[in-house]
């Protein structure tokens, strides 16, 4: 299910060539065809998934291994996400969506953080509706802690932020 969820929301579809620049298409829209928006699933429990921190690999569609379960930021992720949840629940998998800055700052100097959190609403409104279609609950949420999503992912803050999330 995850997979297939995966593929419904955030695939790449095909490559365009701009200049040097190569950007994908996805089952989303995004402004300027830039699509900046990575998705990490955190994964607690999934049949047949060790739980850890993945990057979803959009042209490959295969999960990448970020970082185990146990280390110390993960709970800085999920333990917010709990107060959205019946009975203060951990998730079973929180997509932490993360901007390329890069990619929308060429483009849209002026208003490039507008801009991204425009493409995380219409991501979450994504992956909503499939969530919906697939028979599955999921509850958006406008926030991650972006210096726990830094350390866990390795990335420069400045290079790649969390800019939002959503529960599976």
């Amino acid at each position: 299910q995850l997979g297939e969820f995966l593929f419904r929301t955030a695939r790449n579809r095909t490559l365009r060539a701009i200049g040097d620049e190569e950007f994908p298409s996805k089952p989303f829209p995004s402004g300027g065809g830039l699509y900046e928006m990575e998705v990490y699933p955190v994964v607690r429990q999934a049949q047949g998934l060790a739980p850890g921190m993945y990057h979803y690999d959009a042209f490959d569609h295969a999960l990448r291994p970020v970082t185990a379960i146990d280390h110390p930021a993960i709970s800085r992720l999920l333990t917010p996400s709990s107060l959205t949840l019946a009975d203060g629940q951990l998730p079973q998998i929180l997509f932490v969506f993360a901007a390329r800055v890069g990619r929308v700052m060429w483009t849209y100097e002026q208003i490039p953080y507008a801009v991204m959190l425009k493409h995380v609403g219409v991501l979450t409104q994504t992956m909503s509706l499939v969530a919906t279609d697939m028979g599955l609950g999921s509850v958006a949420q406008g926030y991650c802690d972006n210096a726990a999503f830094a350390e866990l992912a390795g990335v420069d803050e400045m290079t790649e932020c969390a800019m939002g999330s959503l529960v599976l």
